[in-house]
């Protein structure tokens, strides 16, 4: 690399902190009341419906209906159209055309308090068929019978324009088009005689049933009995935007509170300032002048990612955040300094084998910025699955999967979602602030004779002769224990069962804040008896704001009424406790099953790309058997993670997924450096060098970047997994604490497993071909 100035690290430097700063407070511009935004800052972050509550449903047609691609079309329109009457511009419409589902997420209307989404889902839902008939007769249930049956004068298709009039009354005015008007025109000639009615009808509810005290040949007709202005306008909306082609029925929701999610995104956000600061003293103790230059390349890349998130940048449209997002925020400052040790720790070699500090610097750059691409590709890799296996049908990594998952539904899990986004989009700014931006830093930094003096002592003591592990001796035990540890976990897995999340297996959970004392026992049997099935309650404790809550757990999904007839019986019976619903997850079995299907299929993709990956990249050294080694380590860490779900009693759900994907991902990264070390040092040693000496030499050789990244990973997710643990964000808690032990185990498989597996087998190999 050419010289670089002093300068240099002063203006990427600034350059740096003036992101930084635009990221994170945005530029705009108040003028009274008028505020004009320019670039998009923190404040502008759109939260995910788990932070900012709302309501995740989905809906598919009655039994019998099988809905064509055109319907389903117009279904999605009008269910669009629904929300925007609702005034909720922030909501998301996917659509299944293969099973004839709509799936819709929308968060709680804005400075609304009184917001009630079980009557939002089932305004969304509604046919809103509009119907004039002659006559009232009524069936014992309401419905029409009769002549009232039969005589439909008017449908919604004849109605040009409905709209919010007063009179007296709020109503509700039509103007009908040219065949309406003439059908309603001898309609009320021929009951003006009789001084009949004509009853109107929204689906099977009568709304009005005025009588006819003239002729109406002007095409205008009225529908009165509004109780308010608002009631009136969800009619006018209902009318005008047509009916549905099918009645819809919900097979599925969730409900969050605000309240609930604004707490927990209070706690992450704390979290990862803890991590930042954790991190930059370990680096900065352990690198000097190298860990504050990664320190200050950590700022650019959490800055880059913010930027990402909230459409900082005109071609990248802004992001829904949400918890597991903040999450792969945190993960990936932990990952972050990767590159920052792989570069340093080579630094540290050259300079102990005696080269110069600027010498030493390239050589380090050029030979870890090779482990650093292929270690964070199989991390994009994992990113990329998670994204297209879990996000929106049209966005570019689903497409791109849509082979795959083409017998699946587009089961949009927004929380997988965000964390893969914000896992991809560190990873990216990872490799560009960890290897361009600090190579420009450091180039520039030692032009200084003071800090060239203290940048790395440290290589200038360090033995290149030191006492050797020598693991490849060992590596019968590492196997023995790995072994008992499945069968352990086989066992334990055999005799307690295996805990599958309502997502995964189908079922309710409601969750209820309540004042006062509560004795659940007679809760529990209320609601079993009422609800005949059997019920479960959990009771939980907000540790930042003291407030009391149960989660109600049942095996079936409900509807929206059934959800209505619980909030009764608890207000009714227990009105001392003064029970607010504040969550609800309800999952039909069918969907569950489909959707933990589709999450093993993604984790299969994902074992496969990261064989032939490894497999090309690593081809000079056997890298199918390279693949298939590091496979059989991962296999091994899936196991560990699903032990930990067992044995901790955590429910298997999409965080399993998540942190499963991860670990593939993570774990790979560490194989990857030490096959990087294997193919670097069988250029340089020998050629009859035994694969057990070679193997031997690369593992400790990487052994401090292995430790110290995942000192760092681990040192994230545990501040994570504490504050999770403190104010109890139980989400959390089951994802974090599974990742540590997952992380711990990547390292373990990473030396004790695949490493050594794969020098057996290419030992066997050389010794079959006549070489030592």
């Amino acid at each position: 690399m050419k010289r670089v100035s002093k300068s240099v690290f002063f203006f990427v430097f600034t350059a740096i902190l003036a992101m930084s700063a635009a990221a994170f407070s945005g530029v705009n511009n108040q003028w009274g009341d008028i505020k004009k935004v320019y670039v998009k800052g923190a404040e502008d972050i759109r939260w995910g419906i788990d932070i900012k509550g709302g309501v995740d449903v989905t809906f598919k047609p009655e039994e019998g209906v099988q809905p064509n691609k055109e319907n389903m079309l117009i279904a999605e329109d009008i269910i669009k159209q629904r929300l925007l009457d609702q005034n909720i511009a922030d909501s998301e419409v996917y659509t299944d055309y293969n099973k004839g589902r709509v799936i819709v997420r929308f968060p709680w209307k804005q400075d609304e308090e009184e917001f009630k989404p079980e009557e939002a889902i089932k305004e969304l839902a509604a046919t809103a068929k509009l119907t004039f008939r002659e006559g009232t007769e009524q069936d014992e249930q309401g419905k029409p019978k009769g002549v009232t049956l039969s005589n439909v004068i008017l449908t919604g298709a004849d109605v040009q324009q409905a709209y919010v009039g007063y009179d007296n009354e709020p109503e509700v005015s039509l103007k009908l088009n040219k065949e309406g008007a003439k059908k309603f025109q001898e309609a009320t000639s021929k009951l003006v005689k009789t001084n009949g009615q004509i009853s109107i009808w929204m689906d099977d509810e009568l709304i009005s049933a005025p009588r006819v005290q003239a002729e109406i040949a002007n095409g205008e007709a009225k529908i009165s009995g509004m109780e308010n202005i608002a009631q009136a306008k969800r009619l006018a909306n209902k009318i005008n935007d047509g009916a549905l082609p099918f009645k819809l029925i919900t097979d599925n929701f969730s409900i969050i509170n605000p309240t609930l999610g604004m707490h927990a995104r209070d706690a992450m956000l704390f979290a990862a300032v803890i991590a930042f600061a954790l991190v930059s003293l370990f680096m900065t103790f352990n690198y000097r002048i190298s860990g504050m230059v990664y320190v200050i390349s950590l700022v650019g890349q959490i800055s880059l990612t913010v930027a990402a998130i909230t459409g900082f940048f005109p071609f990248i449209p802004s992001f829904t955040l949400t918890l597991p997002g903040i999450a792969g925020i945190i993960l990936s400052i932990g990952m972050g300094v990767d590159a920052g040790v792989i570069i340093s720790e080579r630094i540290k070699e050259e300079m102990a084998k005696g080269k110069t500090v600027k010498g030493a610097i390239d050589v380090g750059f050029k030979r870890g910025a090779t482990a650093i691409l292929d270690g964070n590709t199989t991390v994009l890799i994992v990113a990329a699955v998670l994204m297209g296996s879990f996000g929106p049908p049209a966005s570019l990594f689903a497409k791109l999967f849509k082979p795959v998952f083409v017998w699946f539904e587009p089961s949009t899990a927004g929380t997988i979602y965000s964390f893969g986004y914000t896992l991809m989009v560190g990873v990216i700014a990872n490799v560009l602030f960890g290897v361009l931006t600090a190579k420009l830093m450091l180039k520039s930094l030692v032009r200084f004779k003071a800090l060239k003096k203290a940048a790395f002592t440290e290589g200038r003591r360090r033995k290149s002769n030191k006492k050797q592990i020598d693991f490849m001796a060992i590596k019968k035990y590492p196997f023995l224990l790995s072994i008992f540890l499945v069968l352990i976990i086989a066992a334990v897995t055999f005799t307690r069962g295996v805990d599958l999340d309502i997502q995964f297996k189908g079922g309710s959970l409601l969750t209820y804040s309540y004042q006062g004392t509560l004795n659940k026992e007679p809760l529990q049997k209320k609601l079993a008896d009422e609800m005949k099935t059997s019920v479960t309650i959990q009771q939980t404790s907000d540790v930042k704001t003291k407030a009391e809550s149960i989660i109600i757990a049942l095996p079936n999904s409900l509807t929206s009424q059934e959800v209505e007839n619980i909030n009764k019986i608890l207000n009714n019976n227990f009105k001392e406790n003064n029970f607010q619903n504040v969550a609800i997850s309800n999952i039909n079995p069918t969907m569950g099953h489909e959707f933990f299907v589709k999450c093993l299929v993604a984790m299969g993709l994902v074992l496969i790309f990261m064989i032939l990956f490894i497999a090309f990249r690593f081809r000079k050294i056997g890298g199918v058997l390279g693949g298939f080694t590091a496979v059989v380590a991962l296999v091994h860490d899936v196991i560990m993670i699903f032990g930990a779900f067992v044995l901790l009693k955590f429910s298997i759900n999409d965080n399993f997924i998540a942190v499963v994907l991860t670990i593939i991902g993570y774990s790979i990264n560490d194989t990857i450096v030490i096959y990087d070390r294997i193919r670097e040092n069988k250029e340089l040693m020998p050629a009859e060098t035994p694969v057990y000496d070679l193997v031997n030499k690369s593992i400790n050789q990487s052994l401090k970047r292995t430790v110290n990244t995942t000192v760092t990973t681990v040192l994230s997710v545990g501040v994570m997994y504490i504050i999770s643990l403190y104010y109890n964000i139980t989400s959390i808690q089951s994802f974090a604490l599974p990742m540590i032990i997952g992380m711990l185990s990547g390292i373990y498989s990473t030396i004790f497993i695949a490493t050594p597996l794969w020098a057996v087998f290419q030992n066997k190999r050389q010794k079959r071909s006549g070489k030592k």
